[in-house]
C-alpha cells in the first residue's frame, strides 16, 4: 500500500462520517420542523439508557440497543470488546479466530459493530478491515475469495462504498459477541 492510497482511504473514510453526520443533522432538523415537537422529544438515535465506563455517560444508538435487545444480549457485553466514554469509542477486543479467514471476518464484525457504537450503523469500509487486518497481525492472503465465500454476511461487497451486515452477519455477529455460555 502507498502513501498515496492510505491517505486517499483516510480521506474517504473522514467524508463519509461527516456525510452520515450530516445527513443526520439534517434529519433531525426536519423533525424539529414538525408541529409538536420540541428539543426535548427529538432522538438522535440513542435514548436515555446509557453505560458508564471512566465516570462518563456513553448513550448507545437505538438500533444498536435494537439489535443488543432482538438477541438477548446485555449491554454490558459491549464492555468486553470496547472502552466507551464521553461519545468516544475504543476498541480493546482480541482475535478468538484461529485461522486466517476466521479472523478477517471476525475483524469485519467487530469493525461494523464499532461504527454502530458511533454512527448507529452496523457498516464498515473494506480500507478499514486491511488496516485492522494490519493492527492485529492478520494475513490478507486469500481476502478477495474469503470474503466472497462469505457474502451472505454483508450487504453488498463493494469496495468502494460502505458495506453493510446483512441478517446472517448479524446473526454472526451476535454469536461473536454472546457470553461463552451461550454459544
Amino acid at each position: 500500500t502507498t502513501v498515496a492510497e492510505i491517505l486517499l482511504s483516510d480521506l474517504l473514510r473522514n467524508r463519509r462520517k461527516a456525510e452520515a453526520a450530516t445527513s443526520w443533522r439534517d434529519a433531525t432538523e426536519k423533525d424539529r420542523a414538525k408541529p409538536g415537537l420540541d428539543d426535548s422529544s427529538v432522538s438522535n438515535g440513542a435514548d436515555q439508557i446509557s453505560t458508564r465506563q471512566g465516570g462518563s455517560e456513553f448513550r448507545l444508538p437505538l438500533r444498536l440497543k435494537a439489535f443488543l435487545k432482538k438477541y438477548s444480549i446485555g449491554q454490558e457485553r459491549l464492555d468486553v470488546f470496547f472502552h466507551m466514554e464521553e461519545g468516544q469509542v475504543m476498541p480493546i477486543w482480541s482475535l478468538t479466530a484461529t485461522k486466517i479467514a476466521e479472523g478477517q471476518i471476525q475483524i469485519a464484525l467487530l469493525t461494523a459493530l464499532e461504527s454502530a457504537l458511533k454512527t448507529g450503523e452496523f457498516a464498515f469500509a473494506m480500507c478499514d478491515i486491511h488496516a485492522a487486518c494490519k493492527e492485529h497481525k492478520v494475513e490478507e492472503t486469500n481476502w478477495s475469495n474469503n470474503f466472497k465465500n462469505n457474502s451472505r454476511l454483508f450487504g453488498s461487497l463493494d469496495k468502494d462504498g460502505p458495506i453493510s451486515l446483512s441478517e446472517d452477519g448479524m446473526k454472526k455477529l451476535a454469536v461473536l459477541i454472546s457470553p461463552p455460555a451461550a454459544q
